[in-house]
């Protein structure tokens, strides 16, 4: 009886531990700056080269390309930071500044073929005129006697979340020869959903939904945007956000913007913004052969699923990695009944991705450190599936094996090849024992391009990958043994190549080339008859073909197929005639017409000055009053001041009351 009642007590209990957390960096950084009367960079020492990139991207925006934003602009605090393998940036009000997560993405769907530094220094810095536009009329007030809560609470409530983002994702988009505006992955939700036939009210697709598809508020703002510059003017949206963050109206101040300038209610303007996606996307189904092939999972859904990176394995099942909205990403296997079996869940990922050599998956995981908030690690993890063993290479905290991407068992099991990234964003394919985790072998990258999602040749001499540079991707092989030689395979290219699956002599991947993500092959050798890199398109999906992978018998391709409902498993057959096709250039949304009168691709045009350097004294800087409002009671009136640094670490909140009796 007494075991029971114990056991009782505990599960009634709630027992909560908690560790000494210090600040958000490691104390051994040296914070250095560059401060201009337009921006200041804070960053770690050993980050020059970016921090110099990004005063030159600001400063050259803030001198040329203010039109369709508005001209009030503030100086701002940027910081770079080094310590952190998610890929991210954002703008907040509160203290006011910028924060940039230096780590590029591994997968280029997300960005596509532009610098990381590039975008987050123009999708930013244009948050940053959007706020400083927007703080005029009522939120200036509101800003004046409250600081910088009160312009964040009278910004966020005057300006819908999809504005902030689509008309910055524009911006980049403009601003650029490339930009997630041209990115078929970007509105991929809305292209399945639109050619489904599934329409949602205004409503829905501003908040989202826990149970059906949408895209979320990015590629939803992004359609509005441009759709609304298309049919108004370069200048529209410059005056509905002045006339929102003024508040002319007291009531829906934007939604009465948009509809005392076009006559539409912001209801009627998203409808018409999916009627013309609608037609344009159903006019581009219709007028190409669609692909035959069979689906793999079972069953009808419902709800979205999402089924990715299949993999053949050598008992004539697949493996591949599954979730939903209601279960996090596990790896399963499908037998070709179409029966799923759970094999193991993966952890905290930046990227889905996981990779498949003779019956050995691996992929990367993200572990935040114990003490420090702001640092992160990635490290590899390895799955047997003959044994089921599941473990994680050594080395995953500090140290050269703690910032490991995308790797990939070479074919006899003995080696893994996976990108490095430092965190003075040096980028190296290292190869690795797959037991001990020891670096074997640096592959040199001369230049510091950056490679995406290695894969081993059949003879386990050279690997295939993705390389970035100055904006541009390509599909390269590099042989191990001959050092910095580096084999195109395909032309350098604004297109987002993805995925690259090698076989025999051929590497299957997915590419943008046509104006949707399908599936396209190369030669490790060959050329067409003019001495060109021959490509040739595989599938021919709707939406998005993705992550290609072939049987052993090679007869059979397997791809997962965008839908309405999620990703979906395919597979067909790997002989089907191939057309050869030639590379176009990147297609907008809407045609940008207006991007001329934005100045068009700034990137070749930003200048290469030298900003003088020199430290960034955090004591110094401790203590910034950013906001302060009014508090206490009645009989015991107060006013509140809160301090917050820059580098967020310390806080400081001072109030002072004043008893009436």
């Amino acid at each position: 009886m007494k075991p029971l009642l114990l056991l009782l007590a505990l599960c009634c209990a709630a027992i909560a531990t908690f560790a000494q957390t210090f600040g958000g960096h490691p104390p051994g950084l040296r914070w250095q700056q560059i401060n201009t009367p337009v921006v200041r960079v804070i960053f770690p020492q050993g980050m020059e080269n970016q921090a110099q990139r990004t005063a030159n991207v600001l400063h050259f925006i803030h001198q040329n390309n203010l039109r369709s934003v508005g001209d009030r602009t503030k100086k701002v605090d940027v910081v770079l930071q080094n310590q952190t393998v998610i890929p991210n940036g954002f703008v907040t009000f509160a203290p006011f500044h910028s924060e940039f997560f230096s780590t590029p993405p591994q997968d280029p769907s997300l960005l596509g073929s532009l610098d990381w530094i590039d975008v987050l220094a123009i999708h930013e810095y244009r948050h940053v005129l959007q706020a400083t536009n927007a703080d005029r009329g009522l939120t200036r007030v509101f800003h004046y006697f409250l600081g910088d809560y009160g312009w964040a609470a009278m910004s966020n409530l005057s300006i819908p979340a999809w504005f902030w983002e689509g008309d910055a994702v524009l911006a980049e988009t403009a601003l650029t020869g490339a930009g997630r505006g041209r990115l078929p992955s970007f509105t991929l939700e809305q292209r399945a959903l639109l050619l489904d036939n599934r329409r949602y009210s205004y409503m829905k697709a501003r908040n989202g939904s826990l149970k059906d598809l949408l895209p979320n508020h990015y590629p939803l703002g992004y359609a509005m945007c441009a759709y609304g510059r298309a049919q108004f003017g370069n200048d529209f949206w410059k005056d509905v956000l002045h006339d929102a963050g003024s508040y002319r109206s007291l009531f829906y101040p934007f939604s009465k913007a948009v509809k005392v300038r076009t006559g539409l209610s912001t209801r009627q303007l998203y409808r018409e913004t999916y009627q013309a996606l609608e037609n344009q996307w159903k006019g581009e189904r219709d007028s190409l052969p669609a692909t035959e092939f069979a689906l793999i999972n079972k069953g009808v859904k419902h709800k979205p699923t999402f089924y990715n990176f299949p993999h053949p394995l050598s008992d004539g099942n697949l493996v591949c990695l599954k979730r939903s909205f209601d279960k996090i990403a596990h790896l399963v296997a499908i037998s070709p009944a179409g029966e799923e079996k759970t094999l193991t869940t993966q952890g905290i990922v930046v990227d889905d991705y996981i990779s498949e050599n003779g019956d050995k998956i691996a992929w990367s995981e993200v572990q935040p450190d114990l003490r420090w908030g702001n640092q992160y690690f990635s490290s590899i993890v390895t799955y047997d599936y003959k044994t089921g063993e599941k473990r994680r290479l050594p080395s995953a905290f500090g140290g050269e094996g703690s910032r490991y991407f995308s790797p990939c068992f070479s074919h006899d099991g003995s080696k893994i090849a996976a990108v490095q990234i430092t965190e003075d964003q040096v980028n190296t394919i290292h190869i690795l024992d797959a037991r001990t985790g020891e670096v074997l072998q640096k592959l040199p990258n001369p230049g510091n391009h950056f490679p995406m999602y290695p894969q081993w040749t059949a003879d386990d001499k050279s690997l295939v990958f993705i390389d970035k540079h100055e904006g541009k991707m390509a599909l390269v092989r590099q042989p191990i043994a001959e050092g910095a030689v580096k084999w195109l395979l395909t032309p350098y290219t604004s297109h987002v190549l993805n995925t690259p699956h090698v076989v025999g002599e051929q590497v299957f991947f997915s590419a943008s080339f046509t104006g949707t993500d399908n599936i396209f092959e190369v030669s490790l050798n060959s050329t067409n008859e003019m001495g060109e890199l021959a490509i040739f398109q595989v599938t021919s999906a709707p939406v998005g073909a993705y992550q290609p992978s072939i049987s052993e018998d090679r007869r059979t391709l397997y791809f997962s197929n965008f839908t309405s409902m999620g990703n979906d498993l395919a597979k067909m057959s790997s002989a089907t005639a191939l057309v050869a096709i030639a590379i176009r250039e990147p297609v907008e949304l809407f045609p940008m017409q207006f991007a001329s009168e934005e100045g068009g691709d700034i990137l070749p045009k930003i200048p290469n000055e030298k900003y003088p350097v020199e430290n960034y004294d955090r004591l110094k800087h401790a203590l910034h009053l950013h906001s302060w409002f009014p508090g206490g009671e009645s009989r015991n009136p107060a006013i509140t001041g809160v301090f917050t640094n820059i580098l967020n670490n310390t806080l400081l909140t001072l109030s002072a009351g004043w008893n009436l009796n």
